[in-house]
């Protein structure tokens, strides 16, 4: 949380991830998420306060939600 964190393509080879908290960054997408082959049901990410395109990234988000994420965030 809080790191100004602005890319998250790191994370897309860290498969055994189940909880990520990257809330209040700098982070606009969430497409490395949607990369990393091991998040899944259970698993949760927080994501608010970002500076996501909530147009832009409503395919993402559906498609984690879609995986079982667990995910929030400030678009509706």
């Amino acid at each position: 949380e809080s790191n100004e964190l602005v890319s998250i393509w790191p994370l897309t080879t860290l498969i055994n991830l189940t909880e990520l908290d990257l809330k209040s960054n700098q982070i606009t997408g969430a497409g490395a998420l949607v990369g990393n082959a091991g998040l899944g049901s259970g698993d949760s990410v927080e994501m608010e306060s970002n500076s996501l395109d909530c147009v832009a990234e409503a395919d993402n988000l559906s498609l984690l939600q879609a995986r079982g994420v667990s995910i929030t965030h400030d678009c509706n």
